[in-house]
């Protein structure tokens, strides 16, 4: 590695301990025959005892050298005088705080980097206390790790990272720069003095110039941090700083927080994660992002869900885990989620690092998996079927679902399919998938819920109960149930026209249509019934009827095995699957013509044998099998390959996602210009100013887009 020398300057200002350990690091790591070691002893406090021990420290130590400021400078300006008047080499410069410890290495691997490119300006290392230079910079309970667990982290993920990156600005408490640099342009403005931004504004005036800041991930320095301003207005002088700092260059709080949102490297953002911490919980977001405000059986589902997870907590058996609910504002208030005893955040505040996020329903929303890929490290994606992308009708209302579906299953680290036909018939749709899902995807058959949720765990606010005829009609009992909803598939209208004026009162549960006295059908709209409503119209029926022609599972299945039923199917391959899995052949007639429908359920009524004792999988076991999946997932090591993959593609997607944004905003703005341009050819006295307003808001022109 080729040396290039290197003065290093530590201002020295009161808190002795701390600042002999920074010279001892530098003493002890660095070679001096090639570097300088300067020391700047500004004044402060204990400033006889700092020049006695700091004399002692470097006595006999060639390239090592001692200054007194004549008085009390300040930070900026004893920078100023080490960097540009007493150091009298063409070295390069890094200034080194005083509560900072150079490990080994540090020095030459940050030299090394500075001169990959010319256009390095300005280097910074890895460090426990550094802002953006913080590894890891953000953490598994968003408070700093210890300093023990910052070098653990970058010990076994330095060389995961790229050797540097560029960033918006280089962290002062350990910041070499370009001798080059400061002979052109200077080092800190006074303005900034005593300190707090002189630094940050450095960077950015010799960025303007073309040269970049760049990190070292794979030198680090302690930094304990909060020292050298103790005992002055630290706050107020941050603030004013900062003013400053922004009035100077506007888009500098969008330079820190795009770089954060993404360019930060992936293994950086979910470092803490990737290095098992043996002690700590894993967190677990459990995702109701499509959480509607209908008690249907995604609904159900979730709840249920929650419900099984709250009974296993208080029997002990969640001890490792830490789980957060993640939904909307309006559902969470809605079920009253917070009920559960887990923490509850709503979608648009969520901003903190999971080991695992599972996704109860399918991830269909680009906000959704935009979400997942920003705060999880892994994720578990529920798979229940692929209507909304087979039927055009439901796909272009939102064409990006397709594209949403898809990635969820590509990147998902396991995926819960609900049943074998529901795979098969996304890898017919998705075809180049069928190389990677299948092993990563657990085929679990949905579970009934085989008694009522606890009590006000079923409960909702809309919740209306059966009319006065709908009561008596299945208090009477004996009548066949139609089950199914609005949507075409479900084909609910279909079989509801071929049973009409048939011998046997029908229930249509899930209709919308209005009683009509005159036909043999009570229609009873869905979404409004607790499970205990659901259940008494299953026990009370005759046959069950279950016309759907697309499904993934087909609960209602499952349901009428549960009570006991005689079920009329619509074949499909998820029919067979589901009546297979629950071993119920015996009781069940398919159709596949509706003109035969009044036939099929005559011969169900009259000759199928029910058994006693079906196989049906409570809600309870496929709760537990979701369970089972998610501790495996978190057991297993977190694939840098995937995650590296994953985030490619969606920084990919965000990049457009925004420049799309900003073309769009620049045009409206234009237009809006052009408007008030031609408001003011009627009023003479405007145009002047409404050409400079044009001048000055019109974005350059991009000659590769129209």
């Amino acid at each position: 590695m080729t040396a290039y020398p290197t003065t290093i300057v530590i201002p020295l200002y009161g808190d002795l301990p701390t600042a002999e350990r920074a010279i001892r690091s530098v003493l002890e790591t660095v070679d001096l025959s090639v570097h300088r070691l300067l020391l700047v002893n500004d004044c402060g406090p204990e400033v006889e005892e700092i020049e006695r021990v700091a004399l002692a420290l470097i006595e006999d130590r060639p390239g090592a050298h001692y200054e007194r400021n004549p008085r009390n400078l300040g930070f900026v300006d004893s920078c100023n005088r080490a960097a540009l008047e007493l150091d009298d080499t063409d070295n390069d410069i890094l200034l080194l705080n005083s509560d900072a410890e150079l490990h080994p290495g540090a020095l030459d691997e940050m030299s090394a980097v500075l001169h990959l490119s010319e256009k390095h300006g300005v280097v910074t290392a890895r460090s426990n206390h550094a802002t953006i230079a913080t590894i890891p910079v953000r953490t598994h309970d968003g408070i700093e790790a210890p300093a023990d667990r910052s070098v653990e982290v970058f010990r076994a993920l330095a060389h995961e990272l790229p050797r540097y990156t560029v960033v918006p600005v280089a962290h002062g408490f350990c910041f070499l720069a370009r001798r080059a640099l400061l002979r052109n342009y200077g080092l800190f403005d006074k303005a900034f003095a005593p300190g707090y931004g002189e630094e940050n504004d450095f960077c950015l005036r010799v960025n303007a110039y073309g040269y970049s800041s760049v990190m070292a991930n794979r030198a680090y320095a302690h930094h304990e941090g909060e020292r050298s301003f103790r005992n002055l207005e630290r706050q107020k002088i941050q603030d004013d700083h900062e003013a400053l700092l922004v009035s100077r260059y506007p888009f500098y709080p969008a330079a820190v927080r795009h770089y954060l949102s993404s360019a930060l490297n992936v293994v950086d953002r979910f470092a803490d994660f990737i290095v098992p911490a043996p002690s700590r919980r894993a967190k677990v977001l459990i995702d109701l992002h499509h959480m509607s405000l209908i008690y249907d059986g995604s609904v159900r589902n979730a709840l249920t869900f929650l419900g099984f997870l709250r009974d296993r907590r208080a029997q002990g058996g969640l001890d490792e885990l830490e789980i957060v609910v993640g939904s909307s504002e309006e559902a969470a208030r809605f079920f009253d989620l917070p009920r559960f005893g887990f923490r509850v955040v709503f979608n648009d505040n969520l901003d903190e690092l999971f080991d695992l996020g599972f996704s109860l329903a399918p991830i269909a929303a680009e906000a959704q998996i935009q979400r997942l890929d920003r705060l999880c490290v892994r994720w578990v994606a529920s798979h229940l079927d692929i209507i909304a992308l087979r039927s055009l009708d439901l796909l272009e209302y939102d064409y990006g679902r397709r594209r949403v579906v898809r990635d969820s299953l590509r990147f998902a680290d396991r995926v819960i399919a609900i049943s074998q036909a529901t795979l098969d018939d996304t890898l017919a749709y998705f075809p180049e998938l069928q190389r990677s899902l299948p092993a990563r995807t657990t085929v679990l058959h949905q579970g009934v819920a085989t008694q009522a949720l606890r009590g006000g765990d079923d409960a909702h606010a809309h919740h209306r109960g059966l009319s006065p005829a709908q009561e008596a009609a299945v208090v009477t009992g004996g009548y066949v149930l139609v089950v199914g909803n609005s949507f075409r598939h479900k084909q609910l209208d279909l079989a509801l026209d071929a049973l009409r004026g048939a011998p046997w009162t029908v229930i249509a549960f899930g209709s919308r249509e209005a009683r009509d006295p005159s036909t043999n059908i009570f229609p009873i709209a869905g979404g409004y019934l607790t499970d205990s409503d659901v259940s008494r119209l299953y026990d009370n029926a005759a046959a069950v009827v279950y016309p759907s022609a697309y499904e993934g599972f087909g609960l209602p299945i499952a349901e009428a095995a549960l009570h006991g039923k005689p079920l009329a199917l619509f074949e499909t391959a998820v029919a067979r699957e589901v009546v297979s899995g629950l071993e119920i052949s015996e009781q069940v007639r398919y159709f596949d013509d509706f003109s035969n429908l009044q036939e099929t359920v005559a011969a169900l009524l009259s000759d199928v044998r029910v058994p006693e004792a079906p196989s049906v999988r409570s809600i309870e076991e496929y709760n537990d099998g979701i369970l089972r999946i998610i501790r495996s997932t978190l057991d297993e090591p977190v694939s840098l390959e995937r995650l590296r993959a994953r985030d490619e593609h969606f920084s990919a997607v965000r990049d457009f996602s925004e420049a799309a944004q900003s073309q769009f905003r620049a045009r409206l703005g234009r237009r809006s210009v052009r408007l008030t341009i031609a408001v003011s050819d009627r009023l003479q006295f405007l145009r002047p100013l409404a050409r400079r307003v044009y001048r000055t808001v019109r974005p350059p022109r991009d000659p590769g887009v129209s």
